[in-house]
């Protein structure tokens, strides 16, 4: 496992690219004006952290965790494969 803690972190201006973030904290984190490319984000927890506007759509997004209302992920870009994962975050159960 990877574990990172970058809880109430500011991100400005910045790219990611084919990092490992899996099991890390990103709560309550600004992100401004940010590039994430092919970053696994695989159970990261991002309570507080809005993500609007962010082009998660080539990341690993499986497992994330959010607040009860799921307004982190209002705005946000992803690709129709992320959205079975997403589907899962709202607790819905696909057959």
């Amino acid at each position: 496992y990877i574990y990172g803690n970058f809880s109430k972190a500011i991100w400005e201006n910045g790219k990611i690219e084919g990092s490992l973030f899996q099991n890390s904290f990103m709560s309550e984190n600004k992100l401004k004006k940010m590039k994430f490319e092919k970053v696994n984000f695989k159970n990261t927890d991002f309570f507080k952290t809005k993500l609007k506007g962010m082009d998660l759509s080539s990341c690993v997004l499986e497992g994330i965790k959010v607040s009860d209302d799921f307004s982190e992920l209002k705005g946000i870009k992803i690709d129709v494969s992320q959205a079975v994962d997403m589907v899962l975050v709202f607790g819905i159960q696909i057959k």
